[in-house]
This record gives C-alpha cells, sequence and structure tokens, in this order.
C-alpha cells in the first residue's frame, strides 16, 4: 500500500532530516512540514521512540531533549559560505529566519566576517512577524561594542521571549533585523551563496518569482537605539546572512 504524504513526512523526521531536507525532499513548504508535524501524523509503521514536542520542538527532527538553534542557512538551496557585507550604518539588515511554532526565542546571534568591525555603536538587533509590514515583536537594547568580533557569533539578548505562533510566522519565518546606528569600519557577516533570483524562485513569501520577498534584504534608515515598528519597504540584496534564533 502506497503511504500517505503525511506518513513520508513523519518517516523522513524520524530518519533525521532536518526542516529544509523534509521540504526538498517531499516538494512541499516549511510550513506545511511544520503543521504534520505538530499535527499528530502517524508515520508509515510503528517506531520506536516518540515526536513529543520538548518546548515547542519536536526531538526527533531538532535533536532530543534540547533545543536545536534556528537559524537562515537552514533556508533550501544555500548554497557556498563567503562574506556578506552589511548595509551602511542607520541601514537595516533584514534576514529571514525559519521557525518553527512553540520555540522561545530570546537570543539572536550574528555570524561575523574574517574582518572584525571598529567603533561600532547603537547595535540593535530585532525579531519581527514574517510578512509584509510584519509588527515588532522584541528588540535588543542599543549597545555599543566598539568591535564587532570577527569569524564568531555576536550574540544579543531580546528585551522580552519570543515565541512565534502561526499568526506571527504565517509563512513559516520571521524577519530579524541588524543594524548598527554608527560604525567607523562596518561589521560584515559570514554568509551563504544566494542570488537574488534564486531568492526569488524559493519565494519565501509563498509566492514564486517575488524578488521584494527575498531571504535577505535591505530596509529602512536612521536605525540607532530604536528599532522600527513595522518592516519597512524591502530590497532583496544577494547572499544570505549567518543568524542564528535560540
Amino acid at each position: 500500500m502506497a503511504i500517505t504524504l503525511e506518513q513520508r513526512i513523519v518517516d523522513l523526521a524520524y530518519s533525521g532530516l532536518d526542516l529544509p531536507e523534509i521540504v526538498n525532499a517531499t516538494g512541499t513548504t516549511l510550513a506545511y512540514v511544520q503543521g504534520v508535524l505538530q499535527g499528530g501524523a502517524s508515520p508509515s509503521v510503528s517506531k520506536g521512540g516518540s515526536l513529543v514536542e520538548v518546548g515547542g520542538i519536536a526531538p526527533g527532527v531538532w535533536g532530543t531533549g534540547e533545543r536545536a538553534p534556528l537559524s537562515s542557512a537552514q533556508w533550501p538551496g544555500a548554497g557556498v559560505p563567503l562574506e556578506v557585507a552589511a548595509q551602511s550604518a542607520g541601514v537595516g539588515n533584514w534576514i529571514a529566519v525559519p521557525v518553527v511554532p512553540g520555540y522561545p526565542i530570546k537570543h539572536v546571534a550574528v555570524a561575523g566576517s574574517k574582518t572584525a568591525a571598529a567603533t561600532v555603536a547603537e547595535y540593535i538587533v530585532a525579531v519581527y512577524e514574517g510578512k509584509t509590514g510584519g509588527a515588532l515583536l522584541a528588540q535588543s537594547a542599543a549597545t555599543t561594542p566598539g568591535s564587532h568580533p570577527k569569524e564568531e557569533l555576536y550574540v544579543s539578548e531580546l528585551e522580552k521571549t519570543v515565541t512565534p505562533t502561526a499568526a506571527t510566522a504565517p509563512h513559516g519565518y520571521v524577519y530579524v533585523l541588524v543594524s548598527a546606528g554608527s560604525a567607523g569600519t562596518m561589521f560584515g557577516f559570514i554568509g551563504l551563496t544566494y542570488t537574488t533570483a534564486n531568492q526569488a524562485i524559493l519565494g519565501v513569501y509563498g509566492t514564486a518569482g517575488v524578488a521584494a520577498n527575498a531571504i535577505y534584504n535591505s530596509g529602512g534608515t536612521g536605525y540607532k537605539t530604536t528599532a522600527p515598528a513595522t518592516v519597512p519597504t524591502l530590497t532583496a540584496v544577494a547572499g544570505v546572512p549567518i543568524v542564528a534564533l535560540y
């Protein structure tokens, strides 16, 4: 007897594949796979263990007993590592990061490039609803780190915990803002190769061919100590900075 698509998704989760790999293998969407795994679907045959959620995460997908970080590196099709230049001071770097409803987010970690930044001031990160004009969910306090370390994660703590829901991440992701209000030598990101054309094909907004709804975007100006209330008009940028949420 042929197995159903839902059973195949659960089988792949038990096999150890992560969410983007399941999406690739089944030709579905991130939101659909999340719904199947959280909706109690059964595997094709009886299996040992379970996909009981821990803190909103299915251990069979994200690792038993611990919440693995969510990351922009998990987007299907992301290529080889490269340096991605950050936007100029005061301009927002907007990165779409896949999430799982119920996964609490308190920290935003950004992978710095091989060149350390100098005199970085008014550095903020923030998390937003994953949709056009999405509302601010939480931001970090503005900091003046002085330098942004090279080739390591620079971690910021949000002022409050964000727990994504189907309403705040309707397409399976949230937007993350990273910005420095002023900087003598601006930091860069370690990222993954991803052309704007390929980002458009992926269609992170659920609509293939819409380049403005890319994984990595620039948008807004004059950001210093306070993040904007909503996601501004975005412009697609090549490459995908590596950002982790946990």
